[in-house]
């Protein structure tokens, strides 16, 4: 295993030993040569709960617990599906597969294959939920139960380590062969923190915690900066595709992802490389392409480009820049009227001026150059893909953004609780609760809702609003009036006939009380 130490001590350099000295002032410090602290001490509370002793004598207890000691390892819908297959296995079935994935006799990829394929995620009957433990679950019960042998292998930090410190092409995709893979991997990382920067008493989670921090500062000599952070390689699926949609349900950061990534561009690419529109009802083909309209003093109606149109003629001009067009609120306007004939040139491998047409108001042979790229954002809530025109769907990549209440664990500009209420505990229990009355995946909540600015003056008279204002209102169009699914979705804020109850919320008591029901998972 042919490992790049010398980059990995430029950024240990750089970003890590500011903070093992303590020179940066951090919600979340680093022990000295190792990741950060609170990483282990998920460990100290977890770890307890999955000894051979404690999985013997309660498996369903002591998963469970196990489970609950974590903090933003493993996301949270990947927890809810644990709970719930746990819940709903028996405990000696759950025991003997448990017991043999943390202290079986084979090897491990025997034992990861033969555990993945018991305990596969699978579709709860007449729900919308799935039960089931993921790879990061089982990579987590086996990094908390002997954390100096197995890794904590999430895909994000994993891919980005391999991809910087070995190359590309030596990250494994196989579930199994990962965190195998990773194991090897991790452990060499280990005894090089250990050897070169004096970490004492390390483990493979120091390891995980160091590269998922890394993961948005590694250099890339002689290519652009990488893009913000975001849900996967936006980047990457964007300049495959050319043309790529970000999709989910309101308050999960779509526009702000696009826009952020809109402004990387620019600074990468240009300031002239970047476009941005919305679409409407009202959005035309003439806006977007080119079409008659009217002069100032209205004598006479003239030929005009669109915007799409004149970003075309731009990047033409300059191909070795790459142009970006954002389209936010894709699916309100009528694509494919919108697209046109356009609809046969916009695919990513019909690009370039052998696949030109002629439109039909101008005349003119057109084209779109293979160095312009279309980012469009599409809210579910008003319209599901599966009513997309199903050409125009096959010329896009879709791209899920769902609730992430890991956000609000982790986010360090903003507040993760109010008056002992967690936030994303706050958001998984009200989407839980929409799911179980009927509500798809499309129109659950997004955290941008619970997001509260570290800096507030008064908190809980901003999630007061928040929910008043903006959460009740849309849950109540969510359940279409429904007054019985708004009372089982919001508990006692809203009385029997589904109004606000300005009783409890005026009153602090009965207000977090509350909130702490409906904060409860099942």
């Amino acid at each position: 295993m042919n490992i790049n130490f010398d980059k990995l001590r430029r950024v240990i350099e750089v970003h890590a030993k500011p903070l093992w000295n303590g020179e940066v002032d951090t919600k979340w410090p680093w022990r000295k040569g190792g990741g950060e602290i609170y990483v282990q001490e998920i460990l100290r509370r977890a770890s307890p709960f999955l000894t051979a002793e404690a999985v013997q004598k309660e498996s369903k207890e002591s998963l469970s617990n196990a489970l609950k000691a974590d903090v933003n390892l493993l996301a949270h819908f990947e927890k809810m599906q644990a709970e719930a297959f746990i819940n709903r296995t028996p405990a000696e079935e759950l025991r003997r597969h448990v017991r043999d994935l943390l202290y079986g006799g084979e090897d491990l990829g025997t034992r990861l294959k033969r555990f993945l394929e018991w305990a596969r995620l699978e579709p709860i009957p007449e729900t919308n939920q799935k039960k089931g433990l993921t790879p990061g679950v089982a990579s987590y019960l086996l990094a908390m139960s002997n954390p100096q042998q197995y890794p904590f292998c999430k895909p994000r930090a994993y891919d980005s380590a391999v991809a910087e410190l070995l190359g590309k092409d030596k990250i494994k995709r196989d579930k199994v062969a990962r965190i195998l893979h990773c194991q090897e991997f991790y452990s060499k990382i280990l005894a090089f923190l250990k050897a070169e920067y004096g970490l004492e008493d390390g483990n493979l989670l120091d390891v995980h915690s160091m590269f998922y921090c890394f993961t948005e500062l590694w250099e890339r000599p002689g290519s652009p900066p990488p893009p913000p952070p975001h849900y996967g390689s936006l980047y990457e699926l964007l300049t495959e595709k050319h043309n790529l949609v970000l999709y989910g349900p309101p308050g999960t950061g779509k526009t702000r992802e696009a826009i952020r990534l809109g402004n990387w561009w620019k600074n990468t690419f240009g300031p002239d490389t970047v476009s941005q529109i919305t679409f409407h009802p009202s959005y035309s083909y003439e806006d977007f392409i080119e079409g008659f309209r009217p002069t100032g003093d209205g004598s006479r109606f003239e030929l005009r480009e669109g915007i799409f149109k004149k970003l075309c003629r731009r990047a033409a001009a300059a191909e070795n820049k790459k142009f970006l067009i954002i389209i936010d609120e894709i699916n309100r306007g009528d694509v494919a009227r919108i697209l046109g004939e356009l609809i046969t040139i916009l695919e990513g491998d019909k690009r370039g001026e052998v696949y030109s047409i002629i439109l039909p108001q101008s005349g003119e042979r057109f084209f779109v150059p293979e160095n312009l790229y279309v980012l469009g954002t599409m809210n579910t809530a008003d319209k599901s893909i599966s009513l997309m025109d199903l050409a125009i769907r096959r010329r896009f990549l879709f791209f899920y953004f769902p609730p992430d209440p890991d956000v609000l664990d982790k986010g360090k500009d903003f507040l993760d609780e109010i008056e002992n209420i967690r936030l994303s505990r706050l958001l998984v229990g009200l989407n839980q609760r929409l799911m179980d009355v009927g509500v798809d995946r499309d129109r659950v909540l997004g955290h941008s809702f619970f997001m509260i600015s570290a800096e507030t003056p008064n908190p809980l008279r901003v999630l007061k609003n928040r929910i008043q204002y903006e959460i009740i209102p849309l849950i109540e169009e969510y359940c279409y009036a429904d007054r019985a699914s708004m009372k089982q979705v919001l508990g006692d804020l809203v009385d029997p006939i589904g109004a606000v109850d300005t009783d409890v919320l005026e009153d602090d008591e009965q207000f977090l009380a509350t909130l702490r029901v409906l904060s409860e998972i099942e």
